[in-house]
Order: C-alpha cells, then structure tokens, then sequence
C-alpha cells in the first residue's frame, strides 16, 4: 500500500509550510538544514508518526529549547519528548 504524507514542518528562519510526500522516494530541498538552522517536522502534531532527527538536528532543538522554548508550539515540545523517548 502506498499512502499520501502531509508534512507541515519549519526551520528555525522560515515560516511553517505544508508538504505532501506523494512518492516513495521524495524529496524537498527546503526542508534539509543549513548552517544554524533547525527543522522541526510535524507542526502541530497534525500527522500520526514519530519523527526521527540526525543527531545534529536533535542538538539544535534542544539548544532553541534552553535559548527560547516559547518558539516551538506547545505541543511540538511535547512530541520532541516523546518522539525522542519513544525512539531511544
């Protein structure tokens, strides 16, 4: 079975988007990580999955949480908890 992924994420200098993965294997450029800026995926936890970060990424949510959490939805600050938990 295949089915249609909406993905609504941001980066830490940009502005949340809505992305669906329509392939198996696809891809969009304005969500890889460059420089100093995190990605946070699943905004507003509006998908039922898990998201798994590299371990770069992981270090930089975590460096916005301790500089400023109220930058991150609520609820986003939740799933990094139990995404990172449920992962480990």
């Amino acid at each position: 079975y295949s089915w249609i992924v909406p993905i609504q994420w941001m980066k830490e200098n940009l502005t949340e988007d809505m992305f669906w993965l329509t392939k198996s294997q696809e891809e969009n450029l304005n969500m890889k990580s460059s420089g100093e800026d995190w990605i946070l995926a699943n905004i507003n936890v509006i998908g039922y999955y898990r998201v798994n970060y590299d371990e770069r990424n992981w270090e930089k949510l975590v460096e916005q949480l301790l500089r400023n959490h109220t930058h991150l939805p609520v609820i986003n600050r939740a799933q990094i908890m139990a995404d990172s938990f449920n992962l480990a």
